[in-house]
């Protein structure tokens, strides 16, 4: 069974070496898409390892967020979401998809493939935002949902997702998270790309009302021992 199956098939690799390899080839894959068809220097643009630093940062938001989330959330939940995150940014970059929405709708999703029922206000309400804020938060996972998880109208893509997804059931490996001013100063260079206008990075129509990490979650309950007071501020 297990011999035939998409977990298999889809995401069992070999090495470590592998996954460095294929985030490399989705940074390379965007940045030759964009560097033709807009006026911008390869500098003005994220490398491999920079990538590396906002993905390590926007999954350690994710489980705050998830440690906040009211009612409680089980861990297969968490760790669901967080292998999700992990595997979206496996072929696609930061730059094209921003991590902080691919964050919440890899935790919306984990909600529903694991059956833990929460309706889409209960999600939401779990952010700090006024109603018009949340509701237009909710429109934007539904979007990406739709567009970038290529939901649409494909049961066939929606019934492996769930087969795949249901088989995660331990959290995401511990590591060190990047330092808070190297984050800084990543975060401003990629809320500079996506505040521009360059027509391919997604066809998915912009909205105001969520825009700041400050907004994703409550004070988050988890105490991790390696984290300081200072990892857990939000930097923004």
């Amino acid at each position: 069974m297990f011999n035939n199956s998409t977990q298999k098939r889809c995401w069992i690799f070999q090495s470590e070496e592998i996954l460095e390899n294929m985030r490399t080839e989705a940074n390379k894959k965007f940045q030759m898409k964009i560097l033709p068809c807009a006026k911008l220097s390869p500098g003005a643009l994220l490398e491999p390892q920079e990538e590396e630093v906002l993905r390590k940062y926007y999954e350690k938001r994710l489980l705050e967020f998830c440690s906040a989330f009211k009612p409680i959330m089980p861990k297969s939940v968490v760790g669901t979401a967080s292998m999700y995150f992990k595997r979206f940014f496996l072929n696609n970059s930061v730059m094209e998809y921003h991590p902080r929405t691919i964050m919440l709708t890899s935790v919306y999703l984990a909600c529903k493939v694991d059956e833990f029922n929460v309706s889409s206000s209960q999600f939401v309400a779990n952010l700090w935002e006024s109603p018009a804020g949340q509701e237009k938060a909710l429109e934007q996972i539904l979007d990406y949902l739709t567009e970038c998880l290529m939901l649409k109208d494909n049961n066939e893509c929606l019934s492996k997702l769930v087969e795949v997804i249901r088989r995660i059931k331990t959290l995401v490996k511990k590591y060190d998270p990047p330092r808070p001013e190297e984050v800084n100063l990543l975060k401003q260079k990629l809320e500079h790309l996506h505040s521009l206008d360059l027509g391919i990075i997604t066809s998915l129509k912009k909205r105001k009302g969520y825009e700041e990490d400050g907004t994703i979650s409550k004070k988050p309950k988890m105490e991790e021992e390696e984290w300081s007071d200072d990892d857990l501020a939000d930097a923004m």
